[in-house]
C-alpha cells in the first residue's frame, strides 16, 4: 500500500495483516499506524531507497534491504524458468 491513512481504513485494519513491510523514507505516522509497538526500535533511523522494516505477525521487527533490479528481463527469465 502506497499510502495507510484513516481514509482508506477508517474502521482500522493494522490487525488483520500477518506480514507487514515498510519501505522508504520515515514518515512517523505511517509506521504509528501499522506498528505502534515497535516505534522505540525505529525511531531516528533513516531509510533510502530500498530500505526499511519487516514485521511477521508474532515476531520482531527485521531492518530489510532491497536491491535494486538491474536487469528486469533477466529476472524476468529467471522468475519463469523457477516456477515452471
Amino acid at each position: 500500500m502506497q499510502r495507510p491513512d484513516a481514509i482508506a481504513f477508517s474502521a482500522g485494519s493494522r490487525l488483520n495483516y500477518g506480514v507487514v513491510v515498510v519501505l522508504g523514507a520515515y514518515i512517523r505516522s505511517i509506521y504509528e499506524m501499522l506498528m505502534p509497538d515497535h516505534m522505540e526500535q525505529i525511531k531516528g533511523r533513516q531509510f533510502g531507497r530500498g530500505e526499511g522494516v519487516v514485521l511477521l505477525q508474532g515476531s520482531e521487527l527485521h531492518f530489510i534491504k532491497i536491491p535494486a533490479v538491474q536487469d528486469y528481463e533477466r529476472m524476468k527469465n529467471i522468475c519463469i524458468q523457477a516456477l515452471s
